[in-house]
């Protein structure tokens, strides 16, 4: 069996399908080290994982803090690349490669890291030359990689080569093509969420979405419990793991619900989100097991992120999705295509339009597409495909380098191709965010 490395950074939506993927390959006999912040320890020993921090309460609660900075890259790109240098620099790649390397003595070691965040995993594979592979959380990380190339690309590659030369490794010139040299990359959705089009690199393979641990006798609060046995429809809001969301996104849900005549279960652990004056036919929870509640409602509002909108296809519930940051619009559309969502741009966040969403989103057709798509999620779920795929890993080897002849000749083709690929992405995401 082998010894798994797994390294990853940010929010509960890039940690948590970390614990899922190493609880699994646990049980597959595997040795498994989660390295990432020190927020989840609890958590991933809970699931019998090894546990390493790679930062300390100040240190998260101080990153947790600023993760704002990277909600608006396109307008506030100063405000992006101070955080990405903050907590992606030279200094701090080198303590996580530090940090990791002690671990990797061992036989059929294998490293799987966040692709584009946890580059400290790469670092150390190709250093040691040892297997590989990238997880990509969403499929926007594809489309938008040309726009985030441009927006803070070279400034980390002039951090990534001052820790590569200190680590005797060649420089390297494209911060995107280094993300994508690894032979093997895993995508954590199935492929009737999202299939390979032109803009993916070579050797990604779809693994879907990760089952979910489900205790179907499991009881909440009292007053949680006696909402959830009235007979009315339920609304659970949430808006995610980090205080990223805007507050108005409670405001609105919660508002809506009221219009709805619906019931709702609004879940957060930041207070300062919830809206004041509450109305009474909402319940504000902390935090609570999702999974199962959402077992137990008729519909989800949410901002988006692949994690709960995976738990809510599991439920077999309709969505509503307000998203605003990261990939939330990305995900939100591909849904509305699978006719089991609907879908509100910022711009759209009327109570009036979300309230009539939630009604027609409870009509029997709609429910019907969710059941399907359920079936097809736990038919993924059997395949168990990172059984197979984690043999299938080879050691990293760097990026190949064309020979300068070739480079010469397609290098002003190439680079008039990119910039014409990113000012159009750019367009339509600014198209987007007026809609």
């Amino acid at each position: 069996m082998a010894n798994i490395i797994l390294v990853t950074h940010w929010t509960g939506g890039d940690v948590i399908p970390f614990i899922k993927l190493g609880y699994h390959l646990k049980n597959e006999g595997h040795e498994v080290t989660l390295f990432t912040h020190c927020e989840y320890e609890l958590q991933a020993k809970e699931k019998k994982l090894d546990f390493v921090a790679l930062d300390n309460p100040e240190l998260y609660k101080q990153m947790n803090e600023e993760l704002y900075q990277l909600a608006d890259p396109i307008n506030k790109r100063e405000e992006c690349i101070e955080f990405q240098l903050k907590y992606h620099g030279k200094e701090r790649l080198l303590a996580e490669y530090e940090k990791i390397v002690p671990y990797c003595n061992k036989p059929e070691t294998i490293i799987l890291a966040r692709h584009r965040s946890s580059v400290s995993g790469l670092l150390v594979a190709e250093k040691l030359k040892l297997p590989y592979a990238s997880v990509v959380l969403a499929p926007n990380y594809f489309s938008h990689m040309d726009l985030h190339d441009k927006i803070f690309g070279q400034e980390l590659i002039k951090e990534i080569n001052k820790v590569r030369m200190q680590l005797d490794l060649p420089q390297i010139k494209s911060w995107k093509n280094w993300l994508y040299s690894p032979k093997s990359m895993w995508g954590i959705w199935p492929e009737w969420f999202a299939s390979k089009t032109e803009d993916w690199p070579q050797g990604v393979s779809t693994i879907g979405f990760f089952e979910q641990e489900i205790d179907e006798n499991e009881l909440f609060d009292p007053t949680i419990e006696r909402l959830l046995e009235t007979t009315e429809p339920i609304v659970l809001i949430s808006g995610g793991s980090s205080e990223m969301v805007s507050p108005r996104f409670y405001e609105v849900a919660v508002k809506a619900c009221e219009q709805a005549g619906f019931r709702g279960i609004l879940v957060t652990k930041y207070e300062r989100l919830v809206p004041k004056d509450l109305p009474s036919p909402i319940l504000w929870v902390k935090q609570i097991h999702l999974v199962s509640l959402m077992r137990r409602v008729n519909i989800i509002i949410h901002h988006g992120g692949m994690g709960t909108l995976n738990e809510a296809i599991s439920a077999g519930i309709p969505q509503i999705i307000m998203p605003h940051l990261t990939d939330g619009p990305d995900n939100a559309e591909r849904l509305v295509k699978l006719g089991i969502a609907k879908s509100f741009a910022k711009a759209r966040w009327d109570s009036d339009l979300i309230a009539e969403a939630i009604v027609t989103s409870l009509q029997p057709e709609v429910i019907e597409k969710c059941r399907y798509y359920q079936e097809q999620n736990e038919e993924i779920y059997k395949q168990r495909r990172w059984v197979k795929l984690i043999n299938e890993i080879k050691p990293y080897e760097g990026i190949i380098q064309e020979p300068l002849e070739k480079v010469q000749l397609v290098k002003k083709k190439e680079v008039l191709q990119e910039d014409n690929r990113r000012e159009q992405l750019l367009a339509i995401i600014k198209r987007k965010r007026k809609e």
